[in-house]
């Protein structure tokens, strides 16, 4: 269970299911205002001293690399009046913001220490194993549209072994496709030929399809024969 001291402020959170008992509406089938990622809010004055949890698709939006978005989050945590962005849910019809306290805590589970992470690039997609990478990480609404940031620790070593599979596996399974003609478009074209006086033109497409068939049967024996003892 999180302690409310050592509420780490630069982390994300994710809910569980208790916290159907203090925020029902976050359930509710048409809330599409959420991203099941939490930040806390600590929002001190003369007369109070609280923190909360947000949504960060309701969260202030820091404009910026992923550092200047990094040490707003961690701003959050000083000893200060942050309540204006503490009420930024407060613009939302599913406004999801929950105070703190010793029973409430007990709705969320700490995620990730964003400290520890910095932005995969696109070029890195195949270098780490999936233990060191998450996804999907958006710290306010549509932050880099459509999904969000992707996440590697700083201390990930490239798994050489690891990045042939994947290569091999995108390469035999996504890149590898026979040549073909849809069966839609070769019936439609086909049902042209008693129409037209020149049926030389669908002439030509039925015999590519019938070398192109003939081709895939081959190809498919051949790669059945190089890959059966590849795992």
């Amino acid at each position: 269970m999180i302690d409310i001291k050592n509420i780490k402020y630069g982390a994300l959170y994710t809910e569980n299911d208790n916290l159907r008992s203090y925020l029902p509406r976050y359930y509710e089938c048409l809330n599409n205002q959420k991203y099941h990622l939490w930040i806390p809010i600590r929002v001190k004055t003369d007369t109070i001293d609280k923190v909360y949890m947000i949504d960060t698709y309701q969260a202030y939006r820091e404009y910026g690399d992923y550092d200047k978005q990094l040490a707003q989050l961690k701003m959050y945590g000083e000893a200060k009046d942050n309540s204006w962005y503490a009420n930024q849910p407060y613009n939302y019809y599913y406004s999801a913001r929950v105070e703190l306290n010793e029973q409430t805590i007990e709705a969320f589970d700490f995620y990730i220490d964003l400290d520890d992470y910095r932005v995969m690039k696109r070029s890195e997609e195949y270098d780490y194993k999936s233990e060191d990478v998450v996804r999907n990480i958006r710290l306010y609404n549509e932050h880099n549209y459509p999904s969000g940031l992707t996440l590697v620790r700083k201390d990930a070593k490239i798994d050489y072994e690891y990045k042939v599979d994947r290569l091999f596996h995108k390469i035999i399974y996504d890149e590898l496709n026979p040549p073909c003609i849809s069966s839609y478009f070769l019936s439609e074209i086909n049902e042209l030929s008693d129409k037209v006086s020149d049926t030389r033109k669908i002439d030509v497409i039925n015999k590519l399809q019938e070398k192109m068939k003939s081709l895939v049967e081959e190809y498919e024996e051949y790669y059945k024969d190089l890959i059966k003892d590849v795992k």
